[in-house]
């Protein structure tokens, strides 16, 4: 049976290594679309060829960075290695924090309903999730987290507090910084190294889309202190084999894994890993059977107490709904193309009546996708799925920013604006050196020179990739995952720590050339890159204000009523161009709608004005653009009003999106119709269009310098170059530690 245990984890290794194989395959070759000037290179080979070269030898440089900061935490004495850890979790504190005040974004799609439904319970203006209202009659898995939501609400304003959303965000900011925690403590515990806890805190600070995940405060990010609390106490089971360790912990994991399922289901594919991995470790000695059991039955007594209470909430606050989509609607999804959202299936399913309708209609789309692939087909579409999951290292934290309505900072621009592309390019080649040590982990592990524990964290996220290659995917669902990818990333690094520590003097005259071929490389690249930073000139938008809430409505009838919409919005940045967004009701073609935009400022002065025909637009759903003469520069915060006034038309073209919520306002400034106030705010978007290279010649060669003198330092700390100055300057950094 040992034999069989052990195969069987080499097995699961394997498997998971290949589909690592394929997401390093994916980093590669791979861009987040939120970038603006290398996406525009997708047709020009030359130029896709540099830049999936950068993100490679970028993804090298990035490990063996890594690996000299590894190096240099080994060194750290007992006390400077507390001092250091402790000065990590600071700052990543600090970080989490100071996202909420700085990016304070408004809640968007399924978060709006949530983060709505929530405050308007803490409020007093709602008692129960109304289950045949049109969000909460097909969508009842949020439940949980809007009871969790309400409880902590609750609190909040019975203290007087008002900015409920705000409250969210410093919950989620907790619930990233106590996860961290938790994993931390989990992963000291396992690998028995001091130093080990300190790199992982290090690798996810410079994971930065974690931290810029703080103001979405949905079950991607609230479940994550469930899955580092059962991985704690899994490591406490490990290592502590007493009576009352086994009680404790094994309660805790049984209330953790269906709460946490409750929150986000993914919670459970760790508990589940933890079962398998349970069950391996007991057919290897009998003599474990008995604690086994014990583990086994109190987490299930548990479990069970947790799933009664959790459903009894449930039903206090939620009236029940016969028309809940399936589970095999986002399995359905899972079968587009990219495996992503189908608005199509989810307005088919909307319009039915009853669950068992929808059953019928998601079965019927499930086996027509399935019959139009064959064996390749479905190979590439597991791969494009895979790619849009776990292959974006922004894990596209951009579109949680952009939404940070009235708020734009000078950072923004660097962000999620025009100047994102260095920050999604580091990202990606960070994911891709954390991908690359994960790898060289899961192969050591294949071959027995890693810890056998290790086999919880690989069954995990081999769980988390076979859940997805089935259901529906975003990038942003790889989140609950990313403490898992680094905490192997970190044991993976470790290992080359030991590899490259060998005496052998051809070993390390090997790593050297190697490093020094892939830095000089580097450089040559740079210049060759040189055009993409300093001359590739493009059309970019910085949006200043957003409106991309939810609960969306329509203004309709507004040419052939000759209605008139005016809509009040605040702004202290420059712009030169106001969007509104509308959907397309008729054939364009045969309607013959017109209308006149006009924008007013503060003194009540026309800055911009424009007659719309609806023949000009031929999309389902479009922006309509303002454009100003010049860029406007608001004298401070300055108040403006956008009119749409029907001129005429006798079959309307346009419904007007708006979007409001009961309890949510998403910006300042009243929306009307005919002078009559609507609840909510049009669909805008306040930006300034500009012509702009990413950096200037004189930015972009300091930016090349920095990289150098990293690759420099590097060399010194870990390959042992000018190994004498490099051992003065170390003694002397830790000197006084």
């Amino acid at each position: 049976m040992k034999k069989f245990s052990n195969c069987l984890s080499k097995v699961f290794a394997i498997l998971m290594g290949i589909l690592i194989c394929i997401t390093i395959s994916g980093i590669i070759i791979s861009y987040p679309e939120y970038g603006n000037y290398f996406s525009s290179t997708s047709q020009n080979g030359k130029e896709l060829f540099w830049l999936f070269t950068s993100i490679a030898v970028g993804g090298i440089i990035i490990t063996c960075t890594i690996m000299g900061l590894f190096r240099l935490i080994n060194k750290l004495s007992k006390k400077g290695l507390l001092i250091f850890t402790i000065a990590l979790f600071v700052i990543y504190g600090i970080s989490v924090v100071a996202i909420t005040y700085l990016f304070p974004t408004i809640p968007m799609t399924d978060s709006f309903y949530v983060h709505d439904q929530a405050v308007g319970m803490a409020h007093g203006t709602k008692d129960i999730i109304n289950g045949n209202s049109q969000y909460f009659r097909k969508y009842s898995n949020n439940n949980p987290l809007i009871i969790l939501l309400y409880f902590i609400y609750k609190i909040a304003y019975s203290l007087g507090i008002t900015d409920l959303i705000q409250i969210g965000r410093l919950f989620n900011a907790s619930c990233i910084m106590g996860s961290l925690v938790l994993f931390y403590l989990a992963i000291q515990k396992l690998s028995k190294r001091e130093t080990t806890g300190a790199k992982f805190i290090l690798l996810n600070l410079l994971f930065v889309p974690m931290i810029f995940m703080t103001s979405w405060v949905y079950t991607a990010t609230i479940c994550l202190p469930f899955m580092g609390g059962i991985m704690l106490c899994g490591a406490n089971l490990i290592k502590n084999q007493s009576k009352k360790s086994i009680i404790i912990n094994s309660a805790i994991i049984g209330v953790l894994s269906i709460v946490g399922y409750n929150i986000r289901p993914v919670v459970l594919i760790l508990a589940i890993a933890g079962f398998i991995c349970l069950f391996l470790w007991t057919v290897k000695d009998k003599k474990r059977l008995m604690k086994s059991a014990l583990m086994v039955g109190i987490c299930a007594v548990f479990a069970l107490g947790s799933f009664a209470t959790t459903k009894a909430l449930n039903n206090h606050y939620y009236t029940g709904s016969n028309g809940n989509f399936p589970l095999t609607h986002w399995v359905a999804m899972g079968l587009t193309e990219n495996g992503m959202y189908d608005p199509q299936l989810v307005q088919e399913n909307m319009r039915l009546s009853n669950t068992d309708e929808m059953k019928a209609n998601v079965n019927k789309h499930i086996k027509e996708r399935l019959s139009n692939y064959d064996a390749g087909s479905f190979i590439s579409h597991l791969y494009i799925k895979n790619g849009n999951i776990w292959a974006i290292g922004s894990l596209e934290y951009q579109s949680r920013l952009i939404g940070s309505a009235e708020k734009y900072t000078p950072l923004s621009k660097w962000l999620y604006g025009s100047k994102s592309d260095l920050m999604c390019l580091y990202t990606q080649m960070l994911w891709l050196s954390l991908h690359i040590l994960t790898l060289i982990y899961i192969i050591r592990f294949i071959f027995n020179k890693e810890s056998k524990y290790g086999l919880l964290q690989i069954l995990t996220l081999l769980g988390g990739y076979g859940f997805y290659m089935i259901w529906e995917v975003k990038t942003a669902y790889a989140v609950p995952f990313v403490f898992f990818i680094i905490g192997m990333a970190t044991l993976g690094g470790e290992s080359i720590e030991n590899a490259f520590a060998m005496s052998n003097a051809k070993v390390k005259n090997i790593g050297r050339i190697s490093y020094s071929a892939v830095a000089i490389f580097s450089i040559v690249l740079m210049f060759i890159g040189a055009p993409f930073f300093t001359d590739n000139v493009m059309k970019v938008s910085d949006k200043k204000l957003l409106v991309k809430s939810t609960h969306n409505c329509s203004i309709k009838k507004v040419a052939t009523k000759k209605r008139t919409i005016t809509q009040e919005f605040y702004t202290k940045e420059k712009f030169n161009r106001v969007y509104l967004n509308v959907a397309c009701r008729n054939n364009p073609s045969v309607s013959n709608s017109k209308y006149k935009i006009t924008l007013k400022n503060s003194k009540n002065k026309t800055i911009a004005t424009r007659l719309v025909d609806s023949k000009a637009y031929t999309k389902r759903v479009s922006d309509i653009k303002l454009k100003l003469p010049k860029k406007y520069t608001p004298s401070g915060e300055e108040k403006f009003k956008i009119t749409v006034k029907g001129i005429s038309g006798t079959r309307e073209a346009f419904n007007f999106g708006y979007s409001h919520g009961n309890d949510i306002d998403p910006i300042r400034g009243n929306l009307r119709t005919n002078g009559k106030l609507v609840k909510g705010d049009l669909r805008l978007t306040v930006s300034e269009m500009h012509k702009n290279s990413l950096l200037l010649p004189k930015r972009y060669c300091a930016f090349c310098v920095r990289i150098v003198l990293i690759e420099v330092i590097t060399a010194f700390l870990y390959f042992g170059f000018l190994r004498k100055s490099s051992i003065t300057i170390n003694n002397l950094l830790y000197k006084d530690l």
